[in-house]
């Protein structure tokens, strides 16, 4: 299944494959969504949609463990066509 705007909604939880919460969504675009890391120390993730495996509910899931967010460099908006994977 394909995920993007209709699935994905501002304020749901994303988590990582191995079930770690890495934050909230806090705006949807075409081809991802913008995600708050954190609570004190906030860090903006861009997090494309070919990323997430799985919505339900108020949460999705993405395809990649916590630990392989850092060098996937979902830190800037993506430009052009290649998206972060």
């Amino acid at each position: 299944m394909h995920y993007g705007t209709e699935n994905v909604r501002t304020g749901m939880d994303i988590y990582s494959s191995d079930n770690h919460k890495i934050g909230t969504v806090d705006q949807v675009f075409p081809n991802y969504c913008l995600v708050k890391k954190g609570l004190i120390f906030t860090r903006d993730l861009y997090i494309p949609y070919t990323s997430i495996s799985r919505c339900e509910a108020d949460k999705c899931y993405l395809n990649v463990t916590k630990d392989n967010i850092d060098s996937l460099n979902w830190y800037q908006p993506p430009t052009g066509t290649h998206l972060g994977m």
